[in-house]
């Protein structure tokens, strides 16, 4: 591979005017929409040059459904404040209600609520370049195709700030249940008197949260679709380059099967990813298999190879993570093991809860979130040629060491 390796600094300045003419030309790439499907197949026209195998999947979406839960949660609340000081029974059941939406549709990220939203179509690209031999192991490299509608809260107020507001709209449920329940039994006969004494301090001590619930009214700008050059324009570049370049160099490993999974949908709650995992979970356990996420691709000084995901509730393969920290530092490239931030999620999660050995790769401090991340700012003049080079090096280096593992 080491042919191809050094083609790295070619391979991400080409990358960087791919991403640009990408910008300028396919169009808006939301969920489910006409630029999402011409982007896949501009990338699936590549992979046919370089690969032995290549498949186009269709399945259903639901594009709002993931962000849908924003508005639910903040009238919910809204509602079982007001309630509290008439009805502690009313509002109880609005907050269980609030808190179950938080939770499964935006923390774990389930297709709860899909069947209530408008149905689209999205589409998931798998290809394979095959070994010389039979294989004996294959990596998948994976990244998506779509971009998100402008996450307005980040751009107003900053990453921090928005795990602020999203910690404070969970502490302040919790918070109402609480004084719910505890005026329920003090008051009794389910609570249905007006509150007062003890129980209406409590009440105006939760009107503090209130301005976190009424945000969330103004979580999403619907207008606005960002270009998403480095989430995740950079990470497809970085994956589809790695296949391209072996073909062009002549280059095909002796017993490892490279493949690329270029997902829609990931902006929408992984639901590309999902639809994969539900078709091709169990397909590939013929030989070990790994899942290399690469998303956002930006800042060459903090690489990181990210452990846990989803709230620290989804752990990576450790065998993968250590296996890509190795090759990081064989190759020279700055990086570390880290947890994605507090809500952050990425493909490789969902690969993970099926069982699968997958992992991810960032390109930006996962304990923060940028101010470009799902916003405007998030464009081709503001990506990183030097932080894919490196990406590529580092998963060039991979399917070097695991085709090494196999003799």
């Amino acid at each position: 591979m080491k042919i191809v390796i050094d083609q790295k600094r070619e391979v991400a300045r080409r990358s960087v005017e791919n991403i640009r003419n990408i910008a300028e030309t396919m169009g808006e790439r939301n969920t489910g929409s006409a630029g999402e499907k011409r982007t896949a197949d501009f990338y699936t026209s590549r992979l046919e040059n370089a690969c032995d195998f290549v498949k186009t999947e269709s399945f259903d979406v639901y594009p709002d459904a993931y962000t849908g839960w924003t508005y639910i949660v903040g009238t919910l609340s809204i509602l079982a404040l007001v309630s509290y000081f008439f009805s502690a029974m009313v509002s109880v059941l609005l907050v269980a209600i609030a808190l179950t939406v938080f939770i499964v549709q935006f923390v774990l990220g389930k297709r709860f609520l899909d069947p209530l939203y408008k149905k689209g179509k999205s589409q998931n690209v798998t290809a394979i370049r095959k070994s010389l031999n039979a294989p004996k192991c294959r990596v998948f490299f994976v990244s998506s195709v779509d971009a998100t509608k402008e996450w307005s809260l980040i751009r107003r107020l900053g990453g921090t700030m928005l795990t602020v507001v999203l910690c404070a709209v969970f502490v302040g449920l919790v918070y109402l249940l609480a004084i719910d329940v505890a005026r329920w039994i003090i008051v009794g006969g389910l609570g249905a008197e007006i509150a007062s004494g003890d129980m209406l301090v409590a009440g105006y001590v939760a009107i503090v949260f209130a301005p976190c619930w009424l945000s969330l009214f103004f979580f999403v700008n619907h207008r606005k679709v960002i270009e998403g050059a480095n989430e995740n324009l950079s990470g497809c570049e970085t994956a589809v380059a790695i296949v391209e370049e072996m073909s062009v160099q002549n280059v095909t490993a002796n017993d490892v099967e490279v493949g690329v999974i270029l997902t829609g949908s990931e902006q929408s709650g992984l639901r590309g990813a999902k639809s994969w995992c539900d078709i091709h979970a169990k397909d590939f356990a013929d030989v070990p298999t790994y899942f290399v996420h690469l998303g956002v691709l930006k800042e060459p000084k903090c690489i990181c190879i990210n452990d846990k995901e989803r709230c620290g509730l989804i752990k990576a393969d450790e065998s993968l993570v250590n296996m890509l920290v190795d090759c990081a530092n064989s190759a020279n490239v700055k990086c570390k093991k880290s947890t994605l931030g507090l809500f952050g999620t990425t493909d490789a999660s969902v690969f993970s809860e099926y069982g699968l050995k997958s992992a991810s790769v960032t390109g930006f401090d996962g304990q923060k979130c940028p101010e470009y991340l799902h916003t405007r700012y998030d464009t081709a003049d503001n990506t990183s040629e030097f932080c894919i080079a490196n990406a590529f090096e580092m998963c060039c280096a991979l399917v070097e060491k695991l085709d090494e593992k196999q003799n």
